[in-house]
């Protein structure tokens, strides 16, 4: 058995270190009262076990009663994973060849990817720091490339790693962001798809292996292989136990039938007049007629002489109900909300986050735009940065992508509307003094045309707003190579003294 203390090692590493192993066995980890376990099959992540009530199938049923039953298992393997994960204290073991009590499909290099783009950059450089100028390779071993869940772009980058260019020229070259591709070649190193050697020749320097335990673990492993049979221990933010398995007719509780089905009518109101049973012009009086109803009915001191589930559902259902009442009990609020439910008058609040809303839809349009762009579907990606531009028309980045890509998509067919684009970039570079990205687009525009200086001074531009713009770099590099060349070329074009005269032979 393998052991070790959380903070050790980010628990993405360690996850992603028994995927690289083709491990089989239970990872248990433990923080406090807190336990978790994962049970790994070749390298994959089949069942989970936690004892903590708000991981549980009955509170999640509560909480997710949209979920279909097969929908709310993956959503509690993957909360659980989810919170292994984030753990950045308490102990680990891992004890080979324990067999999960059953098997699903848990997607944890899905969830660990999403875990790394949420994640700190400086962990990832931390992680990769001192092999920028080392060659990182296909390993044969561990995670296969195409497993992982990258963009088509970062798959083709990591499966032509064959060790004959430096990690910082692959990044250099990335069809990506920077920090995206740098995140890509993380996973791909704490995998095990990938590994490195120290001049490009065999030297490896092996990255991916599940460290040895400095000491063995020293509690007393409690678990049995019952998938149910927990301890249940509260955490701080999670209700008490709402529900078991489903009864059987020897177990059946008719006032937790009774609640379940006054918690589904009103979880499945439209507004906080149905939830009281009030309509909304009712007098003063009327709405609190019907708040004392409600309240007679479901306090919870009425039922604390009811079962541990039925307590709990009472408990959540009037907290909905109290919810309702604190906004109609009070004839400001109750007048805010009928303009707003009933009149459809939007609150600056609501204005504003209406506008959030839409800079939010608005950047996973230009997203998915960015994702076909790297990949050279320009005509694709065009439509992307056109709606989100229509949708935030001031956000300058957004701005400038569509107008390159409305310039490329029309030079060579119509230069007139062509123009169009670049005098969106350089709006956008106006509207924005600090757009590197915009400098970069309107450098690839000068190329384009033939204005060779004028492509040269805007890629420098962009490296003095953001000199860590990767891509600025290397477009300057690419440019400044490219007008050497037609130099060279120009000289040995040249005649010499007696060509001048008789003419070149």
């Amino acid at each position: 058995m393998q052991a070790g203390q959380v903070a050790d090692q980010p628990m993405v590493e360690l996850l992603c270190g028994l995927v690289a192993q083709g491990a089989s066995g239970r990872l248990e980890v433990r923080e406090d009262k807190r336990r978790r376990q994962l049970f790994f099959e070749g390298g994959e992540v089949r069942f989970t076990k936690s004892n903590l009530k708000s991981e549980s199938l009955e509170v999640l049923a509560v909480r997710h009663s949209e979920l279909e039953p097969e929908a709310l298992v993956q959503h509690q393997h993957t909360t659980r994973l989810r919170r292994v994960l984030d753990q950045t204290a308490g102990e680990w073991s891992f004890t080979p060849n324990s067999a999960p009590p059953s098997r699903t499909s848990i997607d944890l290099l899905g969830i660990a990817w999403r875990h790394v783009l949420a994640g700190s950059m400086d962990r990832v450089d931390a992680r990769l720091a001192g092999l920028g100028q080392r060659f990182p390779r296909l390993t044969g071993r561990g995670a296969a490339v195409s497993s992982l869940p990258l963009d088509g772009g970062l798959i083709e980058m990591l499966g032509e790693l064959d060790g004959a260019r430096t990690m910082e020229d692959v990044l250099s070259f990335a069809p990506a962001d920077p920090d995206r591709a740098t995140m890509a070649m993380y996973l791909a190193l704490v995998t095990g798809a990938v590994d490195f050697t120290e001049t490009g020749d065999d030297t490896e320097i092996h990255t991916t292996a599940m460290a040895e335990p400095e000491a063995e673990f020293l509690f007393e492993d409690e678990f049995d292989d019952d998938p149910n049979d927990f301890d249940d221990v509260p955490d701080e933010d999670a209700p008490a136990e709402a529900l078991r398995d489903e009864p059987t007719a020897a177990t059946f509780d008719p006032s937790v039938a009774r609640l379940r089905a006054e918690l589904e009518r009103v979880q499945s109101c439209e507004d906080y007049f149905a939830v009281l049973e009030i309509h909304w012009d009712a007098s003063e009086s009327e709405y609190r007629k019907a708040w004392f109803r409600q309240a007679q009915q479901w306090h919870p001191d009425r039922w604390q002489s009811e079962s541990e589930a039925a307590r709990a559902l009472v408990d959540e259902l009037f907290a909905s109900l109290n919810e309702a009442w604190s906004t109609l009990g009070d004839a400001g609020a109750r007048e805010a909300y009928i303009n707003s439910v009933i009149h459809g008058i939007q609150s600056e609040e609501e204005l504003a986050m209406e506008k959030v809303r839409a800079i939010l839809a608005a950047e996973d349009q230009f997203k998915a735009g960015l994702q076909r762009f790297h990949r050279g579907d320009l005509v694709g990606a065009h439509e992307y940065f056109k709606t989100a531009h229509e949708m935030v028309p001031e956000e300058s980045e957004f701005q400038a992508y569509y107008g390159f890509t409305f310039f490329k998509t029309h030079w060579g067919r119509d230069n007139d509307r062509a123009q169009e684009g670049v005098t969106l970039i350089k709006a956008a570079i106006d509207n924005h003094v600090k757009l590197d990205a915009g400098w970069v687009l309107l450098g690839k525009v000068f190329r384009e045309v033939g204005k060779q200086k004028a492509c040269v001074n805007a890629f420098k531009r962009a490296l003095e707003m953001n000199p860590g713009n990767a891509e600025a770099e290397r477009e300057l590099k690419r440019q400044v190579q490219t007008m050497k060349k037609d130099v060279e070329k120009k000289k040995d074009d040249k005649p010499g003294f007696f060509g001048r005269f008789f003419g070149k032979k």
